[in-house]
């Protein structure tokens, strides 16, 4: 009965035709808003307001300037989601300071007044802005949501009051980084006098936005999850996170879904709202599209009492391959050169819906227009002709560049990081890569930008200077290791110090201080004094039975050099090096090894290009050490004469998302009498499959191996890995050993909030020194951060 009264009702309310849509929130469950976008499109069926919330707001702002469906569901499935939700950027866009910390660490405070203060969310929201300002940066010329193909609206909640925030113009990036800063998980928004969090936390269902706007039949998709009533549907913080918002917002929720003409309510359970993988994102797609099917009769009854219907179709109407026989271009865009060169060889030509959807991000990201969107119409042939409707941004001359937000860093340096000045042109894209700078400085929170009347306002949030991080991690050799690491900054004296403690597996501590010659730290040379003092426990093979004892190594050290950041890749180091070393042991063969005073010169090159340090998929690593002891009779001499090359590759590649394949290498060469503590070479898991630790000490080596992992969801990692030493000279009389056989081992790593878990499985020799070829099982264990 209720069906019927609706469809009587949109024949009575659609003689004015306004049409209202409401996207909820729900993080990765958003992807079920795609069904609803796809049968409106299908069907043709015209948006004349369109309103969102969390992850709804950035959906229903990608519709409302333009963006079909395919565009937003292309974009939804190339989003680096977990970046944008984690703060972990990939490593080959981190400079030489965060490269330092990343991923070396569980957690992070700063100092208030000499209390260390958590931080408030997973992530700062820097990555989630910049990202937002890609997408709309087409858009910094708008004062009013009214003047976008469909005039949009978007919420967020006032943490202070509990009021609820309507935005309505302004910065569209700033506008959807505020409406989906889900509680601690994104830092709230400073906005004017208030604190902003995510606007599903009060109205999770805004129809009633659209419906303000003018609209008179609303359609909803509600994708948030069901009501959790027993206590087994709560798995998670996120869960709790979830409920909570749930709990605060039903009243408004249930209000707000009696306003919709048609609801399409996706039910969607057990589900961390920012788990975004695949499969997962596939799964709820799927769901979303049975969801707005479920609803055809009530959408094929709006399509026929829509008065002024449309003779033009939208891309999601047409098959998957078609033939364009023309295109037209609105008035404001006629005679554009790159419309030309993109749709001229596409003429009478089939062409995939995915080459156009190419062709068509092309012209979004030329930053030549805005509004951009396209219509087909079908011909008597069965070929289409393409209708695009666009407006050219005008340029943006900056009037003046003003700096909020500073307190400690003076507006003038910010400034000379721009690459703008008064009265120049502006170029988004230019100004994000500067943005992106300035906040690898590491001085800053966020950074932000808006235009206002011509001017350009960068917004800073000041990180304070005194920092302290701890972490801990299990090593299959050494245990439990407890890691602590304060870090404190002296901007006007450009001095950096840092150090860092390892305890309990080993000791070793670690005192570092910078001097940053520039100001941006991004290709300065940084003078550096580094200390050490470092009690570790390591393997030595006796000469006599080949026995593998371990013993005490203690190193004491001061170096004096200079480090040369390369941007983003890595950086150079060199430095002058006074160390003593000395062993103790319960067996006696370190009696020849008395304590040595050494003098060396290092220089080592850092590559750093991986995506992730613990859960690498993509890039590569060069990792060079030279050291070279001083004997040139000079007022300081090493007790030991000697060079020593330790050359590490590692490079992976991803494919088809969930496959990825590792090779590495590792190279030592060295002449001399070479230190003990170089000889004893660790090895593990990750380099030396199928030997313990300190199996493999050696003056040279040579190895290589390959890896393949399969990912299972996010959070499970299948692993095999292969070894092949292919020469050893170890550091025992007489023992050089040309050729190793084939080492291998299979695993499973699990990631978590400690840092992934690791355990592999791994066959090797019993005793690689004799020829009986016996074999043994390896276990090895490790979980938690890098040390």
């Amino acid at each position: 009965m209720k069906k019927y009264i609706i469809i009587l009702t949109m024949g009575i309310l659609l003689s004015n035709n306004k049409i209202g849509l409401t996207l909820s929130g729900g993080g990765v469950k958003g992807l079920a808003h795609l069904g609803t976008l796809k049968m409106l499109d299908s069907l043709n069926i015209p948006i004349d307001y369109i309103s969102g919330t969390s992850i709804g707001s950035i959906t229903a702002a990608l519709y409302s300037t333009g963006h079909s469906y395919e565009e937003i569901k292309k974009i939804c499935y190339n989003t680096k989601w977990e970046q944008i939700f984690t703060e972990n950027r990939d490593r080959n866009h981190l400079y030489f300071f965060q490269k330092l910390d990343d991923d070396n660490f569980q957690l992070s405070f700063v100092f208030d007044k000499n209390k260390p203060i958590a931080p408030l969310a997973l992530s700062s929201g820097q990555y989630s802005f910049e990202y937002l300002s890609e997408l709309f940066r087409n858009y910094d010329n708008i004062d009013n949501y009214n003047q976008l193909n469909i005039p949009f609206q978007c919420n967020a909640t006032d943490i202070l009051t509990g009021e609820e925030i309507i935005f309505s113009k302004g910065s569209m990036a700033k506008s959807l980084r505020a409406s989906t800063s889900i509680p601690t998980v994104f830092s709230p928004v400073e906005y004017n006098n208030s604190l902003i969090i995510d606007g599903g936390v009060i109205n999770n269902l805004p129809t009633d936005l659209v419906y303000n706007m003018g609209a008179n039949f609303i359609i909803a998709s509600d994708v948030s999850s069901p009501n959790a009533n027993n206590k087994r549907d709560i798995k998670d913080i996120f869960d709790v996170i979830q409920k909570s918002i749930g709990l605060y917002g039903a009243n408004s929720k249930k209000e707000n879904s009696q306003k919709s003409d048609i609801l399409i309510k996706s039910n969607i359970r057990d589900v961390n709202s920012i788990n975004f993988h695949r499969s997962l994102m596939n799964e709820i797609e799927i769901k979303g599209n049975k969801e707005a099917y479920k609803n055809i009769d009530s959408f094929l009854q709006l399509k026929k009492n829509i008065k002024n219907k449309s003779s033009f179709i939208k891309l999601a109407a047409i098959q998957d391959t078609f033939k364009i026989e023309s295109y037209n271009l609105n008035f404001s865009i006629e005679d554009n050169k790159l419309f030309k060169e993109l749709f001229d060889p596409l003429i009478n030509n089939t062409i995939t819906k995915d080459l156009f959807i190419e062709k068509i991000q092309i012209l979004r990201k030329s930053n030549q227009f805005y509004n951009l969107s396209y219509n087909f119409k079908l011909n008597d042939n069965n070929n289409y002709s393409v209708f695009f409707n666009a407006e050219k941004i005008k340029p943006l001359i900056i009037n003046d560049i003003i700096i909020k937000g500073n307190k400690k860093i003076d507006a003038s340096e910010i400034i000379n990081l721009i690459s703008f000045s008064r009265k120049d042109t502006l170029d988004t894209k230019i100004l994000l890569e500067d943005i992106r700078s300035i906040y690898t400085l590491d001085y800053f929170h966020h950074v932000y930008y808006h235009v206002d009347n011509s001017n350009l306002i960068i917004e800073v949030k000041e990180k304070p200077f005194e920092r302290l991080k701890i972490g801990a991690t299990w090593d299959n050799f050494y245990k439990i290791i407890g890691k602590v690491k304060v870090d404190l900054i002296f901007k006007n004296a450009n001095i950096r110090l840092q150090n860092e403690l390892l305890f309990s597996g080993f000791m070793q501590n670690t005192f570092n201080i910078y001097h940053t010659l520039r100001h941006d730290n991004l290709l300065s040379v940084i003078p550096n004094i580094k200390i050490k003092n470092k009690i570790q426990s390591i393997g030595m093979i006796d000469n006599i039975d080949f026995t593998k004892h371990i013993i005490e190594h203690k190193l004491k050290a001061i170096g004096l050099g200079i480090i040369a950041p390369l941007k983003n890749r890595g950086s150079l180091s060199f430095h002058y090096n006074f160390a003593k070393s000395w062993y103790n042991d319960d067996y006696g063969i370190t009696d020849n090894y008395t304590k040595n005073d050494l003098v060396f010169t290092t220089f080592k090159l850092n590559v750093d290009q991986i995506d992730k340090l613990l859960k690498p998929r993509d890039g590569y690593q060069i990792n060079l050490d030279y050291e070279s002891s001083i004997n040139n009779n000079s007022f300081n001499e090493s007790d030991l004469k000697y060079s020593y090359i330790n050359f590490k590759l590692n490079y992976y590649k991803t494919f088809k998302q969930d496959h990825t394949l590792r090779y590495y290498t590792w190279y030592i060469k060295s002449i001399g009498n070479l230190p003990v503590y170089l000889k004893a070479n660790y090895g593990g898991a990750e380099w030396t499959i199928g030997y313990d630790e300190f199996d493999l000490y050696a003056t040279n080596l040579k190895l290589y191996g390959f890896e393949y992992q399969y990912h299972y969801k996010n959070s499970t990692t299948f692993r095999f890995i292969i070894s092949k030493p292919s020469f050893i000279n170890f550091a025992i009389d007489n023992q050089s050993i040309q050729e190793l056989p084939i080492t291998y081992g299979i695993g499973v790593t699990v990631q978590s909030i400690l840092g992934p878990f690791s355990f592999i499985w791994a066959r090797g020799d019993k005793n690689i020194f004799d020829n009986s070829n016996e074999k043994k099982n390896i276990f090895y264990f490790n979980f938690g951060v890098k040390y």
